[in-house]
């Protein structure tokens, strides 16, 4: 199983480089073996062209074009939970005031004006006291 693994391995990474430079594996082979030896002792490191030639320019895009646009898009994010927050803090408010006035005991003398208009509603209506449209 490793075998398989380390094998694909090898052949992505022999795919990857012949991505990266084949175009100038190309370019030797055309060139003449002094022109190849007078380039070669005038060029730069391999790493420091890669680094010009593709890292330099995803590094500026990145910090340019995508860090900017996901700061933005997590500011919309952190703003619209914001809001579902709050929402939701002022549905349980009302929520905890409604539990809060239907368990206040109606035998104390605290009764609220709500439960006082309730409790004389239902008192009118079973004794047949309250007066009738006629």
């Amino acid at each position: 199983m490793a075998f398989i693994f380390y094998l694909a391995l090898l052949v992505f990474s022999a795919a990857g480089a012949v991505f990266l430079f084949g175009k100038y594996f190309r370019e030797v082979k055309k060139m003449p073996a002094i022109q190849l030896q007078e380039r070669l002792s005038a060029s730069s490191s391999v790493r420091r062209e890669l680094k010009e030639r593709w890292y330099n320019p995803a590094e500026t895009k990145f910090y340019e074009v995508i860090l900017p646009a996901f700061w933005r898009g997590l500011e919309k994010l952190v703003t619209k939970v914001r809001v579902l927050v709050l929402k939701l803090e002022t549905r349980l408010k009302w929520l905890a005031d409604n539990i809060r006035g239907r368990h206040i005991n109606l035998d104390v003398g605290e009764k609220s004006e709500y439960w006082q208009n309730l409790n004389g509603a239902k008192k009118n209506g079973k004794n047949g006291t309250k007066d009738k449209p006629g």
